[in-house]
């Protein structure tokens, strides 16, 4: 009788587990509980059959928030003919959490048509959701969008209490990415905006277009340097 030894019986992983498993409501929940990277391999080695199951957890009022908002997003990394019909749908959700997933998604999916969702997310109720939708942008180098951006990056709803709301930066940052020339008298507003923490972004969008540093370390200095360089040649 052969005997076969602790030592020699080899541990099944999750994710080795599941994949030898097709798809089921069961086991796409049970990969949604793994690591991002885990959980991604895990879905793909289902199969089609996991975009259905992933689509009936995101809905689900049954389903606590965590296990929804990952279904969303996992959803994103399969392909536009796929997940773009049930993006679509989380995005007119009426819970936040759902349209943030999916504009968080957004960053997966076919340029053209994630910028036409973007640009409609930057009006969402929820800051969370309209960084998201800055964010995406950002990543499809949406530039065709940057008048509008330094629209919103001034627009009401992105201030309380006439203080920025963190939005702001990530809109600045953006605008920074995609700049280019005949952007220097936006970025010397920037400049001179109330909120000190998007001076040193402005500065980079200036440094950017004119290819030139100043020698002025401190940040003000550095201010005062690019400010009186508009003056004389505005």
């Amino acid at each position: 009788m052969i005997k076969i030894l602790p030592a020699l019986v080899v541990a099944i992983t999750p994710v080795a587990a599941m994949a030898a498993v097709p798809a089921s409501k069961s086991t796409v929940a049970m990969a949604l509980k793994l690591p991002f990277e885990n959980r991604m391999s895990a879905l793909k080695q289902q199969g089609g059959g996991a975009i259905k199951n992933l689509e009936e957890i995101a809905f689900s009022p049954n389903q606590n928030l965590q296990s929804r908002w990952r279904a969303i997003t996992a959803i994103g990394q399969f392909g536009p003919k796929q997940s773009q019909p049930i993006l679509a749908k989380a995005l007119e959700s009426k819970q936040w959490f759902m349209r943030n997933a999916a504009t968080v998604a957004l960053v997966h999916s076919d340029r053209s048509w994630a910028l036409k969702k973007a640009k409609v997310l930057l009006d969402d109720p929820a800051l969370v959701v309209r960084t998201a939708a800055v964010n995406a942008i950002s990543k499809h180098n949406g530039s065709e969008l940057s008048p509008f951006l330094w629209h919103k990056l001034y627009s009401a709803e992105n201030y309380r209490n006439g203080k920025s709301l963190w939005v702001r930066r990530h809109i600045a940052k953006a605008l920074v990415e995609m700049g280019g020339a005949g952007d220097e008298p936006k970025f010397i507003g920037l400049l001179k905006d109330k909120d000190e923490s998007l001076h040193a972004l402005a500065i980079q969008g200036l440094e950017k277009i004119m290819k030139h540093k100043t020698r002025a370390k401190d940040l003000k200095e550095k201010r005062r340097v690019w400010l009186a360089w508009w003056s004389r040649y505005s």
